[in-house]
């Protein structure tokens, strides 16, 4: 990632800012993404200020764990840098160049790029933490030369923390879940790269991916409220 400097913002100076085009998502949204220019410094604006009541009153849970998150992985996994929080509603991150991986050709993909984003996945894990919505391939960018970014961390979760024991036996768990996205993305694109053991995963989910699955489906409802 770019290397940026922080940024420090009120709310006043930020409904001051002329906003760029609303960053484009196939999805509902639960927060509005814009692209928003400082001092020359392109930055990407996460907001539930302006949301439903619902989210007015999940967003701050959720700006606190993906801050968490960024400040956490920072240097240790392909994520953007945390710029700078705004207010409890909001915050500001790197903006990064590429294309979400839901909008991918296969025309344009090679083998290469599967590696990648296993690695990304990789490091991710390393660092201690689980994403849980990689299924959701928008959160998953492409850059020049195959460079993936994580994003989008309102479902992601460390190894270590409260309820020690179970925590890591689920970490564990939702790591799998992570990797199974990567066939699912094959799938998608170039079903033929697919591993039998990828495969059978595909065909056979297991009980954690089907809490997944159901964890999915209820907080896509919620982006919907």
């Amino acid at each position: 990632m770019n290397q940026q400097a922080p940024l420090q913002l009120t709310r006043r100076e930020l409904e001051a800012l002329q906003a760029a085009d609303a960053i484009p998502l196939d999805r509902d949204k639960s927060a509005d993404l814009r692209v928003i220019e400082i001092d020359g410094q392109r930055a990407v604006l996460k907001d539930f200020a302006h949301r439903s009541w619902l989210w007015r009153i999940i967003g701050p849970w959720v700006v606190g764990r993906e801050t968490r998150a960024l400040r956490a992985l920072e240097g240790k996994a392909p994520v953007p840098k945390l710029l700078g929080r705004i207010d409890r509603y909001a915050y500001l991150m790197e903006f990064v160049e590429g294309e979400p991986c839901n909008h991918l050709d296969a025309d344009t993909i090679t083998p290469r790029f599967f590696e990648r984003v296993s690695e990304a996945i990789a490091s991710l894990h390393r660092a201690g933490w689980v994403h849980c919505d990689l299924k959701s391939f928008g959160n998953l960018i492409r850059g020049p030369e195959d460079r993936i970014c994580i994003t989008d961390f309102a479902t992601a979760f460390p190894r270590e923390g409260f309820a020690g024991p179970l925590r890591r036996w689920l970490f564990e768990r939702m790591a799998k879940v992570d990797r199974l996205a990567l066939a699912k993305l094959k799938k998608s694109l170039i079903p033929e790269l697919l591993t039998e053991e990828e495969a059978h995963g595909l065909a056979h989910p297991s009980v954690p991916v089907r809490i997944a699955r159901g964890w999915r489906k209820l907080y896509r409802w919620l982006r919907r409220r």
